[in-house]
């Protein structure tokens, strides 16, 4: 074999190889690159065994209301909080009596509304009342076997963790017949007492 056809044999398999090379290269940095944007598929579990997942990170409240004398439960509340001005809720509300009647005397007769706006309540003025923040969101109520029933979600611009916030109010017009004077549960503002009760609420 002549020295230029093995030159040119050698040089032939040295650009075979160094198109191997950057090809494999190519193709490492694109694999890199598609594993970075891909979202961490590694399993954490719990010390008890159990697998977490977004649906470990949803909590459960209790909806509690004052359509009588006494304080009931009347639904939950399930939410997410995603980050810290985002939080995902769902309202199950069930049972809400179609019409409240007061104690007194007159026998007052009103029907509940059949819808409620959600508010945030913060503790203000020396934890004596509430600074209410509107969420803009409407609860609206269907009737099913003599009672109202609904079930709302929404997105909160707000972490509802926040040690700032006491609780989720539902209210509307007209004014409910009750007070709260004591609950067991949880305290409230003084002043709250004072008015008319919320029809109802979360303790956060």
């Amino acid at each position: 074999m002549s020295k230029t056809l093995t030159t040119r044999l050698v040089r032939f398999i040295t650009i075979l190889i160094l198109l191997g090379l950057a090809l494999m290269a190519g193709y490492l940095i694109a694999k890199k690159d598609n594993f970075s944007t891909t979202n961490n598929n590694l399993v954490s579990k719990a010390a008890n065994g159990f697998v977490e997942n977004s649906l470990t990170q949803i909590k459960e409240l209790p909806i509690y209301g004052v359509f009588s004398a006494k304080k009931g439960q009347y639904g939950q509340l399930l939410y997410k909080v995603v980050s810290p001005k985002h939080t995902e809720i769902l309202l199950q509300i069930e049972n809400v009596p179609l019409q409240i009647k007061s104690l007194s005397d007159t026998n007052k007769i009103q029907s509940t509304p059949d819808s409620l706006k959600l508010y945030i309540a913060k503790i203000c003025c020396g934890s004596l009342d509430y600074e209410y923040q509107d969420t803009n969101a409407l609860v609206n109520f269907e009737v099913k076997n003599g009672a109202k029933f609904s079930t709302f979600s929404t997105v909160l611009d707000l972490d509802l963790n926040s040690a700032s916030l006491d609780r989720l109010v539902l209210n509307g017009d007209p004014a409910n017949l009750f007070s709260i004077q004591k609950d067991g549960q949880k305290d409230w503002p003084r002043k709250v007492t004072e008015k008319s009760a919320p029809y109802l609420w979360v303790d956060l």
